[in-house]
């Protein structure tokens, strides 16, 4: 687990860090998945504040791919687009739980893909030793179909810290 560092690169095997939160049931993290974290110097509302407009959220999640669509509520839509080999990809989904100030949870599926079905991002804050504890998931690589190890692989190699790296330094300026 992250803890005592602010920054960590996690390939896991089990869904054992899945938190309680005081509103309800986080959202299951599947055994395949990717994970990267940042802890900030601010209370998961602060935090929070960053999720709750489609420029907010752009501001930050929107690097290394281009968030075009954030509709901040359960049933609402997030798309992203990205350039893989020189191709203008789109990742589009429904928003599956918003509860402010702890956790959000978006499908991500490839338009035109071959995949059969869609990925989830998990975005949960967590209060910790007086800040938050923002971990970035990725999961749910079983329902693609195809060789998983190879799409833990490839996902494992595509996601980096920019995201949760910018929203502390948003917060922090």
């Amino acid at each position: 687990l992250c803890f005592t560092t602010t920054t960590c690169y996690q390939m896991a095997t089990c869904s054992q860090m899945a938190t309680r939160l005081e509103d309800g049931a986080p959202t299951q993290i599947s055994p395949y998945h990717v994970r990267r974290c940042a802890w900030i110097d601010a209370p998961p509302d602060v935090v929070w504040n960053e999720f709750t407009t489609f420029d907010r959220m752009r501001a930050w999640y929107g690097t290394g791919h281009t968030l075009t669509r954030y509709e901040p509520r359960v049933g609402g839509i997030v798309e992203t687009t990205v350039t893989l080999d020189g191709k203008l990809e789109r990742f589009r989904g429904q928003v599956l739980s918003y509860e402010p100030g702890a956790e959000i949870t978006f499908e991500q599926m490839w338009i035109g893909s071959d995949d059969e079905g869609p990925t989830q991002v998990t975005i949960r804050l967590t209060p910790l030793d007086g800040g938050t504890l923002v971990e970035l998931f990725h999961h749910g690589y079983e329902r693609l179909g195809g060789s998983i190890a190879d799409h833990l692989a490839g996902y494992e190699d595509g996601w980096t810290v920019r995201q949760v790296h910018a929203l502390r330094d948003l917060i922090a300026a």
